[in-house]
């Protein structure tokens, strides 16, 4: 089973995230390798990876309910509120800026390719990916920047089912109306209804089902019932006043009151949900003095912005309430640091200096970076694991004590412990910066003997097991999602479902203002419409390694000692698992795409040639005498040059031995070394403009593809983008390209490092934006090329280091295409060589090249036809009737 669904709802909080996490499980019970997504999370409630990402809670426990650990990849963007209007942008688990609703808004379209990567990387590596939406998913205002809901879905191939909530009332119209108001091209993702938390009898809602699929098209997959009993990770405040955690029993000797502060800002407040499971615990939200009562225990959670919510809490006069309640206090992260004597606040919330409560001898600095990791250690002598997530720096004076002592590997000095968290002289008030220490059973039970012991109560624990009560919530859903779905009809959406779904008659849009705009965009609306380049990374399917495993086995039964014929029986084998079959087809006839183009960044002196010089060759090649022409014609392949930004008139005679393709996106580049070469929109049409070529070849006829390329100055670009994509110096990228001098090759090195310096060219940008940023029109085509033959299931010969820069964009998009790609040689180019090392890939031939069009990789391509012959001719050991020595 292999797919993908998009979970999105009529409005915030109806479920969508009980949905995902039931069929995430529902489905790794059957076998399926499954994997959460929200490409953009809101939510201070957060989870930090192994790798000491941050994501969104939610999506955290999701990954748990599949069986699978989490990661960055299932939530790339989110989003923490630092007020009403602005929030702390995490992009693939690190903050990017803090930015108001406005600035946000302009920084979405650069977001998108963040989040589609992360999406097609997951979809790499799993069968199935379910999806989560955000919000409603009609919302008109937002579609065109939307980077999570029906948009995505698109985008993605995906189909959609939309969630609504009975129990709010005006179910029937919700999910009529959010259809309705949609775009065709994103109704057409839409292939079903669920409709959640009902409290009654089912059979009376049928006749409205019926009338709701007539009027829409859209069919209802089932009824779930109301439930009270299961209560996740909350997401947002919204969540915190739905079901939360109950204990599994009665108490077993005294009860505790522990109140909770719920700050306006309040984060990780999930922190507290196995204080919910233990029986005799009783877990209160508090945000009045009136309301504080005499807890036995005070928690200050965790907050997105502690010096407003301390303001906050010493306006209601909760600070006198607390500290005259004589109850223990215990600080979590943002409580701790508020506990403290002082805080020094120039990055979250500008204040400076404030005065903390003074209850703990502490000094809190916040700083830029964010420190977020996983931390194991002991706590009043048990077992703990938990993880950091803050800005703010604590460091204890003498009036305090650690209380949490740390030994993984995180330490200042590997192996030592680190002595953390801090305990006043009486033990009356305890912080630490560590959110998840209550999810340990131990622990847990120790520290609420202790309070109840300072009390004066006797508190028994259960012996609950925090891990077996979550992990049976989500059984919980599973037999749920079982029992009242369509699960048949479910699972058919997420295998077939990227089929768009025509709806009723009524619903199409035939407003069509917008000249050459998608079936019913507004006028200044993006088409709707999918491009090739993302129908083509849609169908990049992971290799067939069961064929490869049958290619070798065949080559242990030829008549021949064991691996005799090296690199030809890899190749062999690697040609079974692209074609999904052994032996594979033959790789012929090959089909040779020179893209061409320039670069602005030829004004810099980056070569002695003069830019007409691209014009020229294409015209050579055109006319069939250029060497690439020469090479084709040795191996049998066809040539075709694809003019994508030729900077120069190409005049061309009637159609001669190769095809000229006028697919020119502009003239050529911007200049790389004074800002980006591209905008977004002109590289992901480059990349369209690849996918369709690979496209139209394969359909052609072509079944194998061959990398070609001209350009001046594009060796200055490849050497920036793989300096970019691999994290390696320019001076280890850059190379002579055309015959360069020392002193004009130590010019293009600085050219290369001053665009490197550019802020546009970050990590954060995505692939896509650092391809825009850094690349050639020629190059992105060539990364478009690269996924539509793995696309298509052929192989994808790479010359040299031109294609080598667009095969690391390409890998970067569509992990998964790597796959299908063969080096055809190793140019003399330095950058070449650092591509091929980053990506694992043995060249087929080292011959001295680097004259580029494509002349390596075709010289490559008869030695793919012996590999794919030698499975599909040669004679057996058993054929000839000699048996192998040993056997």
């Amino acid at each position: 089973m292999r797919g993908g669904l998009l979970v999105c709802g009529t409005a915030s909080d109806v479920g969508k995230s009980h949905v995902v996490t039931g069929l995430c499980r529902l489905l790794a019970r059957r076998g399926v390798r499954v994997a959460p997504f929200k490409g953009q999370n809101m939510s201070l409630n957060s989870w930090v990876t192994t790798a000491g990402d941050e994501i969104a809670r939610s999506q955290g426990v999701q990954a748990l309910a599949a069986g699978r650990e989490p990661e960055v990849a299932m939530n790339p963007v989110l989003l923490k509120p630092t007020g009403e209007r602005a929030s702390q942008v995490v992009v693939m688990g690190r903050p990017l800026a803090h930015l108001d609703a406005a600035a946000y808004h302009a920084e979405q379209p650069r977001l998108r390719a963040v989040v589609l990567d992360a999406l097609a990387d997951l979809r790499a590596r799993v069968d199935v990916v379910i999806a989560e939406g955000a919000g409603g998913c009609a919302e008109i205002n937002l579609l065109d920047r939307d980077l999570v809901n029906l948009p995505l879905a698109r985008d993605a191939g995906l189909p959609a089912v939309v969630v609504g909530d009975i129990d709010r009332g005006g179910v029937f119209a919700a999910l009529h109306g959010s259809v309705a108001l949609l775009p065709d091209a994103l109704r057409e993702r839409v292939h079903g209804f669920v409709v959640n938390k009902f409290r009654g009898d089912p059979t009376l809602l049928g006749a409205g089902f019926e009338e709701l699929e007539r009027r829409c098209g859209v069919p209802t997959l089932g009824v779930l019932p109301w439930l009270d009993d299961v209560a996740l990770d909350a997401e947002d405040s919204l969540a915190l006043d739905g079901p939360r955690p109950r204990p599994p029993g009665p108490a077993r000797a005294d009860h505790l009151d522990v109140a909770v502060i719920r700050f306006p800002r309040v984060a990780n407040v999930t922190d507290l949900d196995p204080l919910c499971l233990e029986p005799g615990v009783d877990v209160r939200l508090v945000t009045h003095p009136s309301a504080l009562g005499q807890p036995d225990l005070v928690v200050l959670p965790g907050t997105k912005a502690t010096v407003a919510d301390l303001a906050w809490l010493r306006t209601r006069g909760l600070d006198r309430a607390i500290l005259a309640s004589g109850a223990t206090v215990v600080g979590i992260c943002g409580g701790q640091q508020m506990m403290g004597r002082t805080i020094l606040d120039e990055v979250e919330s500008g204040a400076g200096s404030v005065d903390g409560l003074g209850w703990l001898d502490l000094a809190t600095t916040f700083a830029p970076d964010k420190v977020t990791r996983r931390r194991r250690g002991t706590a009043l002598g048990q077992p703990v694991t938990g993880y950091e997530i803050h800005h703010g720096r604590t460091v204890r004076g003498e009036g305090v004590e650690p209380w949490v002592h740390l030994d993984d590997d995180q330490a200042s000095n590997p192996g030592d412990v680190e002595d953390e968290g801090s305990a006043s002289p009486d033990g009356r008030f305890l912080g630490t910066a560590l959110h998840g220490l209550f999810e340990g059973d131990t622990f847990r039970a120790t520290f609420l003997s202790e309070v109840g012991r300072r009390a004066g109560r006797r508190f028994v624990p259960a012996g609950v097991d925090f891990a077996v009560a979550r992990d049976s919530q989500f059984d919980r859903l599973a037999d749920l999602l079982e029992a009242h779905l369509d699960v048949d009809a479910l699972e058919a959406i997420i295998v077939q479902g990227a089929t768009p779904v025509p709806h009723h008659p009524s619903l199409r849009s035939t407003d069509r203002r917008a000249a050459g705009a998608g079936p019913g965009t507004s006028p200044g609306e993006p088409p709707c419409s999918l491009g090739a380049f993302a129908r083509a990374r849609a169908e990049v399917r992971p290799v067939e390694e069961a064929a490869a495993r049958a290619a070798e086995e065949h080559h242990a039964r030829l008549a021949k000692p064991r691996g005799s014929l090296g690199v030809l029986e890899v190749l062999g084998c690697r040609l079974a698992a692209m074609a999904g079959t052994s032996p594979p087809p033959l790789p012929v006839p090959a089909a040779v795409a020179v893209f061409a183009a320039d670069h602005g960044v030829h004004a810099q002196g980056v070569t002695p040639w003069p830019q007409e010089v691209t014009a020229r060759i294409v015209e050579t090649v055109a006319g069939g005498s250029a060497a690439i022409n020469v090479l084709a014609r040795q191996v049998g392949a066809s040539v075709a040059v694809v003019d994508v930004g030729v900077a120069h008139p190409v005049v061309t005679g009637p159609e001669g031995p190769a095809r000229v393709l006028d697919r020119r996106i502009r003239a050529g580049t911007a200049d790389l070394g004074l800002g980006p070469a591209m905008d977004l929109g002109e590289a992901e049409r480059a990349l369209d403009v690849g996918a369709e070529v690979a496209g139209d070849l394969v359909a052609g006829g072509a079944r194998c593809l061959v990398t070609g390329d001209l350009g001046m100055a594009n060796t200055t670009a490849a050497a920036a983008l793989i300096a970019a994509l691999t994290g390696r110096s320019a001076r280890e990228t850059t190379g002579r390209g055309t015959g360069v001098d020392d002193a004009m090759l130590a010019h293009k090195v600085a050219v290369v490092e001053r665009a490197l310096a550019r802020p546009s060219v970050s990590p954060w940008t995505g692939p896509l934006g650092v391809l825009a940023s850094l690349g050639g029109l020629e190059i992105a085509a060539l990364a478009g090329f690269i996924v539509g033959g793995a696309a298509a299931r052929v192989p994808v010969v790479i010359d040299g280091v031109i294609a080598g820069a667009a095969l690391l964009a390409a890998v970067s998009l569509v992990p998964s295409a790597l796959a299908y790609c063969v080096a055809g040689h190793r140019s003399t180019e330095p950058g070449a060589t650092v591509v091929l090392d980053h990506l694992g890939l043995d060249p087929v031939l080292d011959l001295g090249l680097r004259l580029g069009e494509g002349t390596g990789a075709c010289l490559a391509v008869p030695v793919l036809e012996a590999a794919a012959r030698i499975l599909a001719e040669m004679a057996t050991l058993d054929a000839t009737g000699v048996g192998r020595a040993g056997a």
